[in-house]
């Protein structure tokens, strides 16, 4: 939550979140941060036990099978410092970083998204009406 709050200090709009459900986001305490910054902060939950829907998820696998897979590790500091330097070079390539988003699972769930976003704005474009009519 400290790294949410930030981002919402930093950001001067309207923050939409994409969540993959974990149980975390589901707590009392967090629960309560997100519904008292309704106006900073908007949660779009993905579907429930859908990896394939989740960027992050090819990332994962992506480090699983190409860092992890391809060097030995003899120790848990080796394990972190190889997982590390393959995360920084990935970073340095932002068009096999793209892929992860062009999948066809992610991109159906991205409309999704952007259907919903749009939706939202709507809404908030007639409430922004209504109120300057009232």
């Amino acid at each position: 939550m400290v790294k949410t709050t930030l981002l919402v200090r930093q950001i001067k709009r309207t923050v939409f979140l994409i969540v993959d459900g974990h149980p975390v986001q589901h707590a009392v305490k967090v629960k309560n941060w997100i519904h008292a910054h309704t106006d900073q902060i908007r949660l779009f939950y993905l579907p429930g036990y859908s990896p394939e829907l989740n960027p992050d998820e090819m990332l994962n696998q992506d480090v699983k099978s190409n860092a992890v897979g391809r060097r030995c590790a003899k120790n848990q500091g080796e394990l972190i410092v190889n997982t590390r330097s393959y995360l920084r070079s990935r970073q340095k390539q932002p068009t096999i970083v793209k892929h992860y988003f062009q999948e066809e699972h992610v991109r159906l769930q991205e409309c999704k998204l952007l259907i919903a976003l749009r939706n939202y704005y709507g809404e908030f474009t007639r409430q922004q009406k209504t109120d300057r009519l009232s």
